[in-house]
């Protein structure tokens, strides 16, 4: 795990005290160049080690993620003529997850650089999470309103490849600061959904997302995606059964539930599921709902959609095309598919 000194948003922290603290470049390696990623090894004349994933975009270094012995940085270019209001609020968001926020950055030379000290793994896991699988990352003012919008397409194949920089040139002077690669479920509703509500703790990630316009107290679809940290039921299909028992007492009669398929998928079994309520005691609506279980190494995944109104026309076979886009990366595939 990143140990201890996290920039998450600061990309070029590292760069600056590279310039400023730092004499000048000795020797300077690319070793990943893709998408919008350069990752590359530097070293200093006073004797500093960095490796540095760059996100680049039109010929200009937009953010990065440098690591050096015992501190990770990350920062973001926001030009000298920043206002004073802008040099001291830091808020960011990847796609439609839940901002993050820091009313303490600090400013260099036209970066806004943020510091998080001591930070838990379940945050910087999170972080780590998000960049990962992000496909855009947004800065925000402090009415969360986009100011800039950058790819991070590639973005999982550069921090692997700023890990594999980290063991071979860094590693060796103290304990590795960026964590292995990990599992983690792949996989994002369509552009019609936005997060709704998100809960994460140590022993459950949750997100919920419902169509835009609509809320999580009043919406027509919701998909719910849960992650259930170290869980691992006998067979899926006890887990099946313990899932149902859990909605009977919801349900104003025995619910309706049928396991449409099962198998592996990319290494890791699943099955999906189909349930029909025909009165949600909460709503007094019916409900119909279709979930996909991945069994991991790490964590039971749960992918479900929730219709409180009887699915018509192609809904139900887009949503099955959806669900076959969700899948775990894991070591049953090699890390392999996380990009």
């Amino acid at each position: 795990m990143m140990t201890r000194a996290i920039c998450i948003l600061g990309t070029l922290v590292s760069c600056f005290l590279g310039f400023a603290a730092h004499a000048d470049v000795r020797l300077e390696k690319v070793l990943h160049s893709a998408n919008y990623w350069q990752v590359t090894y530097r070293e200093w004349s006073d004797g500093s080690q960095q490796c540095v994933a760059e996100n680049i975009q039109g010929g200009q270094v937009e953010f990065d993620l440098v690591v050096e012995v015992n501190s990770i940085s990350f920062g973001l270019f926001i030009g000298e003529d920043a206002t004073e209001d802008e040099k001291n609020y830091f808020s960011f968001q990847v796609d439609d997850e839940a901002a993050w926020i820091s009313e303490t950055p600090f400013f260099d030379n036209g970066w806004l650089i943020l510091e998080m000290f001591d930070v838990s793994d379940n945050v910087f896991s999170e972080v780590e999470r998000q960049f990962r699988k992000g496909i855009n990352f947004k800065h925000l003012d402090t009415s969360g309103v986009v100011i800039n919008s950058y790819s991070l397409i590639g973005s999982n194949a550069a921090i692997i490849a700023l890990i594999e920089c980290e063991e071979t040139f860094l590693a060796t002077a103290t304990k590795s600061s960026i964590s292995d690669p990990k599992e983690m479920l792949m996989g994002r509703p369509n552009s019609s959904f936005e997060l709704g509500y998100e809960n994460n703790n140590d022993q459950i990630l949750m997100r919920e997302f419902v169509q835009k316009g609509e809320t999580v107290q009043d919406w027509s679809q919701m998909i719910t995606i849960q992650s259930i940290i170290g869980y691992r039921p006998e067979t899926l299909e006890s887990f099946a059964a313990l899932f149902k028992e859990g909605v009977v007492g919801q349900c104003s009669t025995t619910p309706d539930q049928h396991i449409i398929r099962s198998g592996i998928q990319f290494g890791y079994d699943f099955f999906e599921l189909a349930i029909h309520c025909d009165v949600y005691l909460k709503t007094g609506l019916p409900e119909w709902m279709i979930m996909k279980a991945i069994q991991g190494d790490d964590a039971l995944y749960l992918v479900q959609k929730a219709w409180k109104y009887e699915p018509k026309g192609g809904e139900v076979e887009d949503w099955f095309e959806e669900l076959g886009l969700f899948f775990v990366c894991g070591k049953n595939n090699d890390y392999a598919k996380c990009s």
